[in-house]
């Protein structure tokens, strides 16, 4: 009862003052933390019967799965599925098996839950969505897809967790036909439009689409709205940079009274950050200050990379050196407005700086990095750097790190080593990249990079009126040269 009640501190002191504590007992508050999402003080629970002398049940071992998933905690599990292995009860009891394909899915062990999956002599709907809600969390779309279709062909009909999970992954894929389709399956469910799961699913689903229309139509059917449909709007409108929009909605849910939790509040800023509506930022900043976000890391973050974005550089350090912990994220939006600034040497200060403290670059900070160097023309920090990626950090370079160096080299006039580092990239070139090299063709007055370059452009748009025109001034060029 207590349990039920969310009085779990109340159910142990009952438990603990218990002469003979039995598995059911200890079963009834290990299955009271599950509930509330107490995974720690479950597995705390599991540890005291087992010393106990007492041994565990069905329930203790399915509840304590479920626990090692909410707190990743995948070694236990492990030992818990050798365990139930041993006793021959895997086979047995299904709500052990699902709650240990459940386990290894929430943990991103994706290729171990579905061996498990696959194992079991019998399915229910229960392992299904387990599976599916795990390859959805992790964005492996196209296997939740898949999931999704041959549960159904074995006769099993969706619920409302399913229904969930695959809009999740119709987002993470932008994979809106199937987001329609499901939508309308939904419907034809008989699931009521009221219901404020299944929207919020489908607004955050519209919203990663880009079919922010279609999103606010789902929200406008609800009578009753929670952050949670707000924040799927929001974050939207921001990733598609719309920050007027985000405000508006920012606006009716204060007048709705809903409160904000941190996800709005730093999508907020970052509208703000959009649409350089700063006094606004400061004005929701103070705010918030107002309550327990003052030192939260993420709200700093977002405020730091508003006045970064926005050229305030000086403000940007402020904040900067006020966040209790300076993440990489922190690093990089301080980097980033050096860079924007064109502030080369406090970029590479920055940079060192952060080094020093222990924080290791990621993609986002080369790609600043680089950009600065290229802007400054500082052609030998700008190899070192790139070659840096991959030799001491194991950094895979992306389109944007060999577009900078590609532009770097070329303006420098070291044209066939920007040549060689188009011909490394792992992945088909973009127009840009030709681009670059097309127009340094013609600064450099070299016909045979211009042939070459254009021919690449052909490749990827033959209808390309900017190429044509500049490989016809490249013969005009020299054209004249020769004339004189």
């Amino acid at each position: 009862m207590y349990s039920k009640c969310n009085s779990l501190k109340k159910a142990q002191e009952v438990l603990l003052k218990l002469q003979n504590r039995d598995i059911v007992s200890w079963n009834a508050l290990i299955t009271g933390f599950v509930q509330h999402g107490c995974g720690k003080e479950a597995l705390s629970c599991f540890e005291k019967l087992r010393q106990e002398g007492l041994l565990p049940d069905g329930t203790t071992y399915a509840c304590a799965l479920k626990a090692c998933g909410m707190v990743a905690m995948v070694e236990i599990g492990k030992k818990i599925h050798n365990e139930v292995v041993t006793r021959g009860l895997l086979r047995k009891d299904l709500h052990i098996s699902s709650s240990l394909v459940d386990m290894y899915a929430k943990c991103g062990m994706l290729a171990k839950a579905q061996e498990v999956f696959d194992e079991l002599a019998v399915h229910d709907l229960v392992s299904w969505n387990a599976l599916i809600s795990g390859y959805s969390q992790y964005e492996c779309g196209k296997e939740a897809l898949r999931c999704f279709e041959q549960m159904q062909q074995e006769g099993f009909v969706p619920d409302i967790i399913t229904y969930v999970s695959i809009l999740k992954a119709c987002g993470s894929l932008q994979a809106i036909h199937w987001g329609e389709k499901i939508e309308a399956q939904i419907c034809k469910a008989g699931v009521p439009d009221g219901d404020l799961v299944i929207t919020n699913a489908l607004v955050d689903m519209y919203s990663k689409c880009g079919y922010l229309a279609r999103a606010r139509k789902a929200l406008n059917k609800l009578l009753v709205c929670d952050v949670y449909t707000w924040n799927a709007l929001i974050v939207g409108y921001v990733n598609h940079e719309d920050g007027e929009e985000a405000l508006i909605c920012s606006e009716i849910m204060d007048r709705e009274g809903i409160l904000p939790d941190e996800i709005t509040h730093i999508y907020i800023l970052k509208a703000c950050s959009l649409i350089g509506a700063i006094d606004k930022g400061e004005e929701i900043y103070k705010r918030m200050c107002k309550g327990s976000l003052e030192l939260n890391i993420n709200v700093g973050i977002a405020m730091l990379d508003m006045y970064a974005k926005n050229g305030l550089v000086a403000k940007a350090k402020d904040i900067f050196y006020k966040l209790p912990l300076k993440e990489i994220v922190a690093w990089n939006a301080l980097i980033t407005a050096y860079a924007l600034l064109g502030k080369t040497k406090q970029v590479s200060f920055s940079f060192a700086q952060m080094m020093r403290n222990g924080n290791r670059p990621n993609k986002v900070t080369f790609a600043s990095v680089l950009s600065s160097y290229n802007h400054e023309g500082q052609v030998n920090e700008g190899k070192s750097q790139f070659e840096a990626m991959t030799t001491m950090y194991g950094i895979i370079p992306e389109v944007e790190h060999y577009t900078c160096m590609i532009d770097l080299l070329s303006r420098a006039g070291q044209l066939e080593e920007a040549v060689v580092v188009a011909n490394q990239m792992p992945f088909q070139s973009n127009l840009f990249v030709w681009h670059t090299l097309l127009s340094s063709a013609r600064q450099w007055g070299n016909i045979d990079l211009g042939i070459y370059a254009f021919d690449n452009v052909l490749k990827l748009d033959v209808e390309d009126v900017s190429a044509l025109t500049c490989m016809a001034y490249i013969y005009s060029d020299v054209t004249s040269i020769e004339d004189t």
